[in-house]
């Protein structure tokens, strides 16, 4: 399993992502119908990886660093992962999530209704209606409604 947020890296400075697949290289291989066994590329695996209050990020390329990968293409990676990562980023209540999505939630936020969305880490929010979801890690969040969701890490 690859970290929060794995994206694929071109070689011209775009990157490929998956609103519905943000931790997994391979997946996104399959989706974008890379070739993974030519021995020189035109695209790596990153993993852009945020601390634990997600205000710093990290990117790393998780394969051998090709020589055509410059200081300029990867601050264009950073650029652009940085923008698609931060759309998985709630910070504030939101009444309604979109379905199908994964998301992190941040700080002390009410979310009214997950529907059947993908929540990787709760942190400290109140879900009023989880709906059909999935809670990976739920740490210290209120779930008041967990309807049909699944609920995989409790904590506390």
């Amino acid at each position: 399993m690859c970290n929060f947020f794995s994206c694929i890296g071109l070689k011209n400075g775009d990157i490929l992502a998956d609103p519905l697949n943000v931790m997994d290289h391979e997946g996104l291989i399959e989706k974008f119908n890379l070739n993974d066994s030519t021995i020189k590329q035109d695209w790596v695996r990153l993993e852009y990886t945020p601390n634990k209050l997600y205000n710093e990020w990290i990117l790393e390329i998780d394969e051998v660093k090709p020589d055509w990968a410059t200081d300029q293409i990867i601050e264009a990676w950073k650029r652009k992962a940085r923008i698609k990562a931060e759309k998985h980023l709630i910070r504030t209540n939101v009444d309604i999530l979109d379905n199908k999505k994964i998301y992190i939630l941040i700080g002390d936020i009410i979310i009214k209704h997950a529907g059947s969305v993908t929540i990787e880490h709760a942190g400290s929010a109140t879900i009023k209606h989880a709906g059909s979801g999935t809670i990976e890690h739920a740490g210290s969040a209120t779930i008041k409604h967990a309807g049909s969701a699944t609920i995989k890490h409790a904590a506390s």
